[in-house]
């Protein structure tokens, strides 16, 4: 994560199950991996009907 600021946010978005977009990917191996990576998730989004998305930033400890 070396290119995320530290006071920044990094979206990442994905399409709804009732989007109708074939995909695999979903919400929670999302999380988990941002997760994974040293981040939080702190704001959730429906961006359209179709899309999706998580806000990850940094731990304020991590700060």
């Amino acid at each position: 994560m070396a290119l995320l600021a530290k006071d920044g946010g990094l979206w990442v978005c994905w399409p709804k199950r009732a989007g109708k977009v074939p995909t695999d990917l979903s919400e929670n191996p999302i999380r988990k991996y941002g997760l994974a990576m040293g981040l939080v998730d702190n704001k959730v989004a429906a961006v359209d009907p179709t899309w999706s998305g998580l806000r990850f930033v940094y731990r304020v400890a991590d700060r």
